[in-house]
């Protein structure tokens, strides 16, 4: 019995009680009735019965009207059933249709032929109409790759088939991949009638899946062919999988490293660096890092490699470590002979250094005594002719002294150990020396050399007037020497200010040769000038520029040059300072007098008496004569023991010490007299006097005890300066004029 008949049985139920009872009513009825129309025979005989059969009659009534009364409440009852089961398949349907009309996949439906009885809007996203696609044969849409009778007979056998891939073709022709779920549809006698069934495209991840399938075959590919070696190890370090280059790298086939422990070839030196590098990277993954070490190769030698390990393998239940070896043996090599190399040119570089240590004495010593003997002959009445001769001289040493400074800066910058010494400076007093070194030539070539400082740049600075006095003479000796009329012009301006510091920009500007655009590139490297004719024509070494850019750099600056062929050129570059508190500047700068040495000589009231420690006896003359001029009584050693003793017969308010001398040099002279010192409580000023010029030279000396450095040759000058920095004045003895009287 179906539901619907189960629900129908209270309705049936109702009509025959309504049908008996008025049947029953009939019947009791009828004699009443009979009666009524006179059958005096009929009615005698039901007369006694008849308030019996009104009584029977009347209850049946009243049966019957309660039975139609519970038919109509149970029809009522069914009809609102019915309704409210109309109202939710209706909405059941809506949502039904809305599902088929919106859903991505194709739903559709063929009879056994295969022809259309029904399909989803969604087939218009590949360029049909349903419509278009009712009545249509379902085998002219899409092919199976696999063989469509293995699908049909699937079908038939089961009933259905689950995520059958098969290509299905757009309105336009193209083929794109899908998956199809499908189901036969049975009727009451299980009897096919129709298919059913899903579409679902699945081209996207088809696309997916063969990028990702060519990936994995390049990185495989890559794997195969290349020429690092690729391990992947386990946690317990037995190898997983080997890479072809084992057999380039390690003379081994992959086959024979499966399920080897990296540790049987591994140098024993390195087997626990490499243990411990595992344990670090599976304890944390997402690192990688990089050992060298050695490996066994299969003839029994030691090959030097280098790994770089990381734990990438993201899977907890695979643990294990990635290797990307390379074979460095030939690179090591090439790094012991780099040492061997570095080793051997830092060897050459201090037999250089030495060489031109060397040198430089050599040349420095005469040079000492050809520029002092110079000047001094200048200083001396002389005929016209004589002093021109005289000056010829004095020009070739200062040229020869300029050549060899250059050539000692350059190689102090070579060795890195060109640096700056800091002190207060006059910027003006700076510029104005400048001037004045390069003022004769230009005078000799009818230039005008002016200088201009603007009014905004601190005068009172803090940096090393030194090498900016070298950068400038550089840059004005170029400009004169380049330069046959017109003019050469120095400007200094403010190019930036931060706080205490200060950036300046010098321009040297003139009106010479100019420096064609090719030849600027090469103008700051070392032994280079814009031609080789400007060599010949104009001399120098073509290391002026290349040293003046390392000290810009050292000064925080940059240079560069403007120029213009037959026009002329502008050479700039900007340095560093600091500026000096006003106060503190004013009270550090007093005025120089013009003759420091002899004022200072003057201040003792007798001639006050220097040691002159020095071998060479062109330089203990030209050094005895200039101080004398500056007003001192000069003494004089030969060597460093000879000082000793002289130092122990007089008193001398300073020691000039040449330091590399016979039987005892001029270090270990002063380390000595400072070892004396000690119990007598004096000190006596010691300049160094010496023909170094090298990194270190006056940091040397310095920490051997002297006071001061002087590298030869010396001029008066130097040797003033040098005296007055050193040697302590004596306090001045004022005197009142009221209570002097005139001795007669």
């Amino acid at each position: 019995m179906s539901t619907e008949d189960r629900h129908n049985l209270p309705w049936l139920a109702a009509r025959v009680r309504l049908a008996l009872s008025l049947g029953l009513a009939l019947i009791l009825l009828l004699p009443v009735v009979e009666l009524g129309r006179g059958r005096a025979s009929f009615a005698g005989a039901f007369a006694p019965l008849a308030p019996i059969v009104v009584g029977a009659t009347l209850l049946i009534c009243i049966s019957a009207a309660y039975e139609a009364r519970r038919y109509r409440r149970f029809t009522s009852t069914l009809d609102q059933r019915h309704a409210t089961t109309a109202e939710a398949l209706r909405e059941q349907e809506v949502q039904l249709r809305s599902v088929f009309e919106h859903v991505q996949d194709i739903i559709y439906r063929t009879d056994l032929q295969g022809i259309v009885q029904m399909v989803s809007p969604s087939v218009e996203r590949y360029g049909y109409r349903v419509n278009e696609l009712l009545g249509r044969d379902v085998n002219q849409l899409y092919a199976y790759p696999n063989g469509r009778e293995q699908v049909l007979e699937a079908l038939r056998d089961k009933g259905a088939v689950n995520d059958v891939e098969l290509l299905f073709r757009r309105s336009d022709g193209t083929l794109i991949s899908m998956s199809a779920t499908a189901r036969l549809l049975r009727d009451e006698t299980g009897r096919p009638v129709a298919t059913e069934g899903i579409l679902r495209d699945i081209s996207a991840r088809k696309m997916a899946d063969a990028a990702l399938a060519a990936s994995e075959a390049r990185l495989r590919a890559l794997v195969q062919n290349s020429s690092d070696l690729i391990t992947i190890v386990d946690d317990d370090s037995s190898v997983r999988y080997v890479s072809p280059a084992a057999a380039r790298i390690l003379g081994y086939k992959p086959a024979q490293l499966i399920g080897e422990s990296t540790a049987q070839h591994v140098h024993p030196d390195d087997r626990q660096p490499l243990r411990a590098l595992f344990t670090e990277l599976l304890n944390h993954p997402d690192q990688a890092r990089r050992i060298e070490y050695r490996v066994r190769h299969a003839s029994g030698s030691w090959v030097q490699v280098e790994s770089i390990a990381s734990n990438l393998l993201r899977d907890p239940a695979i643990r294990g470590i990635v290797l990307n070896t390379r074979d460095v043996t030939d690179r090591k090599h090439s790094e012991s002979e780099l040492r061997t190399a570095k080793e051997s040119a830092e060897v050459a570089n201090r037999a250089k250094s030495q060489f031109l240590a060397t040198v430089s004495h050599e040349i420095r010593s005469p040079m000492n005594a050809v520029i002092g003997w110079a000047g001094l002959l200048l200083e001396s009445p002389l005929q016209p002719e004589q002093q021109e001769y005289a000056q010829g001289i004095r020009r070739a040493g200062d040229a020869l002294l300029a050549i060899i400074n250059d050539v000692l800066d350059f190689s102090k910058i070579e060795a890195g150990k060109l640096a700056l010494e800091i002190t207060d400076f006059d910027l003006r007093q700076a510029i104005d020396e400048v001037v004045d070194l390069v003022l004769a030539p230009a005078q000799r070539k009818g230039l005008q050399l002016a200088s201009l400082i603007y009014h905004d740049v601190p005068p009172l600075l803090r940096g090393d007037p030194g090498r900016l006095r070298q950068i400038l003479v550089n840059l004005l000796g170029n400009a004169v020497k380049f330069t046959e009329r017109g003019e050469v012009m120095l400007r200094v301006k403010l190019a930036e200010t931060q706080g205490a510091s200060t950036t300046l920009r010098f321009e040297v500007a003139d009106t010479g040769i100019g420096i064609a655009p090719e030849a600027r590139a090469r103008l700051f490297e070392a032994f280079s000038q814009a031609d080789m004719s400007t060599t010949r024509e104009y001399g120098g070494t073509g290391l002026g520029l290349a040293i003046s850019k390392r000290l810009t750099e050292l000064m925080q600056g940059e240079i560069g040059v403007e120029s213009q062929g037959g026009v002329g050129s502008t050479f700039w570059f900007t340095a560093r300072f600091q500026t000096q508190p006003r106060l503190a500047a004013a009270s550090t700068h007093p005025a120089t007098p013009s003759e420091p040495a002899v004022g200072t000589a003057a201040c003792y009231g007798v001639q006050p008496r220097i040691l002159v420690a020095e071998d060479n006896a062109l330089n203990q003359h030209i050094t005895v004569r200039m101080l004398e001029k500056l007003g001192y009584r000069v003494d004089v050693a030969a060597n460093g023991i000879e000082a000793l003793r002289a130092l122990e017969r007089a008193a001398y308010v300073a020691v000039l010490m040449d330091c590399q001398m016979p039987e005892l040099d001029g270090f270990e002279a002063t380390a000595r007299i400072r070892a004396q010192e000690q119990s007598t409580g004096q000190r006596i000023p010691i300049i160094a006097v010496t023909t170094g010029a090298l990194p270190g030279d006056r940091e040397r000396c310095l920490a051997a005890g002297m006071d001061d450095h002087v590298p030869k040759p010396v001029t008066r000058d130097q040797l003033a300066a040098a005296l007055q920095r050193s040697i302590p004045r004596p306090m001045p003895i004022i005197v009142d004029p009221s209570r002097t009287q005139t001795l007669h």
